[in-house]
């Protein structure tokens, strides 16, 4: 009775009724045979009745007790802000107040999977944790994680991703150059059911004629699979969650390696927030044990990607151009602030000589019989200092890293200090972000594009006098949109709105950059209907994944209701 129950609830009820449902319907039941025995067996009719009318009013009861409310499954344990609630009144207040829509919630085999949309953000919760969303950081690792191996990799004919998330990685894979099959390992069905929410950003991945969709764990599906790789792409959620270890151990490489096609790569996620570094060095020590060369790049201030390979990792200028220069430029410049493939090759962080610096020779390895990553990762939550992404650029700064190794032209000195500090300026170190790019402007004569971040940079620092100065050797060169957008902000610090508006309205109002530009503008110097006019036109724009989404909305409507005065603007608004 005891087996068949378990197996009847998890394979079952759980994921037909739910697990409310799924506990109502056990009550109840139990109840039911309990006054079935009062009334069948017991003797006396006064117990009869006595169990007749206790089994009335747990009916009762269940028919009228309040369903759970659905953010219960939505709640997560990763937000800073989470304290302990004293009370169930404090719970319930705290959950009602939360500004999320819940758009699906599916209860799976596995795991509770619900799609919830904020202000903000569409992001997908899988048991309570945001495991992908449309937001920009998690954008760009999602986009970066795939990025990155297919600029290594020359013929990445056949690609492994496991992990469907929101199935932007899936997509970004399908859209480099040379793919011609992927497969996508999700353990949870429901994961890959939500996915057409999402197609504002996945491009209907699911839906491509190349593409694979397997629903099983990723270790038996790879310990068992006949395919042969050029790429693994390995996405799982974040390290400190139940079960997630076991995708970190020489065990599961060695599956993973097996599957690779000669001169193939595996692309290894992971996050450094809330991680203390002892934990980063052993899944890189662990990484180490198992193949014979790793890089490991940026992605966010807070997530990193591992390459490891049996081969050392070299670029090809070709390739990079390609990938970070052709088909994916625009997510690149949109989401990591990266304007060139040079820029590109300098997220490089470490290399195998800096790894060997970086982890040392007593590090620890995580293994199926010893999962010490199972155990100190949720530890770490609680006590990391949060500065491992320092620790990181500290190392590729010391050693002079300023590129990924290369065949073909090298990127400039100049690109590489600007991607260092493009890195430093994401973790708020401006001392550190201000020197790199002096560096930058030292490294011969700079160019045009150095100039421009240069200059960018002193405007974000309140410094328009130094803004002026490093863009004046760029009069009388062809206009190009990046220096009049630096030449509109410049004017807009200086105070000359009606000049900066000019500017920006030389580009286009069709662009979203520029229309939000305009629109601060406007209500900056209270042209109340003409901004009202323009966010009419900005609204009508809109659209979730464009470059009007979700927060540009937010604040398009902030920024209306501000500059709104009389009567019939606030009405328009």
């Amino acid at each position: 009775g005891t087996i068949a129950g378990a197996l009847l609830a998890g394979f079952v009820l759980i994921p037909t009724l739910g697990t409310e449902s799924s506990l109502r319907a056990a009550f109840a039941f139990c109840v039911l045979v309990g006054a079935l025995g009062l009334v069948g067996w017991a003797g006396g009719r006064r117990l009869r009745l006595a169990g007749a009318l206790a089994a009335a009013a747990v009916a009762a009861t269940l028919a009228v007790t309040p369903r759970w409310p659905q953010r219960l499954f939505l709640f997560s344990e990763a937000v800073s802000a989470n304290i302990v609630r004293t009370s169930r009144f404090e719970l319930e207040e705290v959950l009602a107040d939360s500004p999320n829509e819940v758009l699906s919630l599916v209860e799976g085999r596995n795991c509770t999977v619900g799609v919830r949309q904020g202000p903000t953000t569409r992001a997908l919760i899988v048991n309570g944790h945001p495991d992908a969303s449309d937001g920009a950081k998690d954008m760009a690792t999602q986009l970066g994680i795939a990025i990155v191996p297919m600029a290594l990799h020359p013929a990445p004919d056949d690609v492994l991703v496991v992990g469907w998330g929101s199935g932007v990685t899936a997509s970004a894979v399908l859209r480099a150059p040379g793919v011609k099959r992927l497969t996508a390992v999700e353990i949870e069905r429901a994961v890959i059911d939500a996915s057409p929410y999402f197609h504002h950003i996945n491009r209907a991945a699911e839906c491509d004629p190349r593409l694979t969709l397997v629903a099983d764990d990723a270790r038996s599906f790879i310990a068992a699979t006949r395919g042969r790789f050029d790429v693994v792409i390995s996405e799982p959620s974040n390290v400190w969650r139940a079960g997630v270890g076991n995708l970190f151990t020489p065990e599961f490489y060695r599956s993973v390696k097996r599957t690779l096609k000669p001169g193939g790569v595996l692309a290894q996620w992971m996050q450094l927030y809330r991680l203390d570094v002892g934990t980063v060095q052993m899944v890189l020590r662990t990484l180490q044990g198992s193949f014979g060369h790793l890089q490991v790049w940026w992605l966010t201030e807070g997530d990193i990607v591992i390459l490891a390979a049996d081969q050392p990792i070299v670029f090809d200028r070709a390739r990079v151009e390609a990938v970070a220069g052709g088909e994916f430029a625009a997510d690149l410049a949109r989401w990591s602030q990266i304007d060139s493939p040079d820029e590109f090759l300098g997220r490089c962080l470490l290399t195998d000589p800096e790894l060997a610096e970086f982890v040392g020779p007593d590090a620890d390895v995580n293994t199926d019989d010893r999962p010490l990553l199972e155990f100190r990762a949720p530890r770490d939550r609680y006590h990391s200092d949060g500065r491992g992404s320092l620790r990181l650029l500290a190392v590729k700064v010391g050693r002079r890293l300023l590129a990924a190794p290369l065949v073909g032209p090298a990127p400039s000195t100049a690109a590489g200090w600007l991607a260092v500090a493009s890195m430093y300026g994401a973790v708020s170190r401006r001392g550190e972000e201000l020197e790199a790019t002096r560096r930058a402007l030292q490294a011969g004569s700079p160019d045009s594009h150095t100039l421009l971040r240069a200059a960018s940079l002193a405007l974000g620092d309140g410094h328009p006098d130094a803004a002026g100065r490093l863009l004046a050797p760029l009069d009388g060169q062809p206009t190009c949109r990046e220096l009049t957008e630096v030449r509109a902000r410049l004017l807009s610090a200086s105070g000359r709105l009606d000049e900066a508006l000019r500017a920006w309205t030389s580009i286009g109002q069709d662009d979203g950059r520029a229309g939000m530009e305009r629109l601060a503008l406007l209500s900056r110097a209270g042209r109340a209907d003409e901004a009202l006019t323009l966010g009419a036109v900005l609204l009508e724009r809109a659209a979730l994944g464009s470059e009007l989404g979700a927060p540009e909305v937010v604040t398009i409507y902030t920024t209306l209701m501000q500059v709104a005065r009389t009567p019939q603007q606030l009405r328009r608004c």
